[in-house]
């Protein structure tokens, strides 16, 4: 994974301050069958499990194929559970 741009130390804490996710993965997240694209911003505690379990799908969110989780350039919260 990597960023068109990063972040300044300044811009992390302002961020924090604001609630705003930062560009990269948070802690503690589980990724699994998954293509992250870059600048992509996942929140602490995320779950993104793909997997054979998952029949191909087109979402707002993410798209699925051959139970690979492909996650759109979205934003994703953190303590969120993506497994459909």
């Amino acid at each position: 994974m990597g960023n068109d741009f990063y972040q300044n130390l300044d811009e992390i804490r302002t961020n924090i301050e604001r609630n705003i996710i930062n560009i990269g993965i948070g802690e503690r997240c589980f990724i699994n069958n998954t293509i992250v694209d870059k600048n992509c911003r996942i929140g602490n505690d995320v779950t993104l499990n793909g997997g054979k379990h998952i029949e191909n799908t087109n979402t707002k969110l993410y798209t699925v194929k051959d139970g690979i989780i492909n996650r759109k350039k979205r934003r994703y919260p953190s303590r969120r559970i993506y497994s459909v």
